[in-house]
């Protein structure tokens, strides 16, 4: 069975979501009152987690596999937090970033949990 195209947006808007959190990383690394090696660190800890962790979604998502549209909606709800967040209610940039991604991940579920996506994770193996 040949992947929907809704589903391969799907993981496309996920990689662009990850870049977009990987750049907003990168730009905080920048800020000069970060430690330069503790924040090297945790920028490049952060990129890897994130780009390992979006990689295996999708995997998931592209294999058909129900169950990680589940942690994927937990995750994104539990990421609307940052929205409260003072350090993101101070910063335009991170305010608006922050809300991009939420309107990213938040198209991406609909597609998993809804037409193609829902036919799709409905598939016999």
């Amino acid at each position: 069975m040949n992947t929907p195209k809704e589903i391969i947006k799907a993981t496309k808007l996920l990689w662009l979501d990850v870049f977009l959190g990987v750049a907003f990383y990168s730009w905080e690394w920048l800020k000069p009152n970060h430690g330069l090696i503790e924040s090297t660190f945790n920028l490049v800890a952060n990129s890897i987690f994130l780009i390992g962790f979006i990689g295996f979604i999708n995997f998931f998502i592209l294999k058909a596999k129900g169950w990680v549209r589940w942690p994927l909606l937990f995750l994104v709800l539990f990421s609307l937090l940052g929205l409260l967040a003072p350090s993101i209610k101070n910063s335009t940039l991170a305010f608006t970033l922050t809300l991009i991604t939420s309107v990213l991940e938040f198209w991406v579920l609909y597609i998993l949990f809804y037409g193609e996506g829902k036919n799709w994770f409905k598939k016999t193996p």
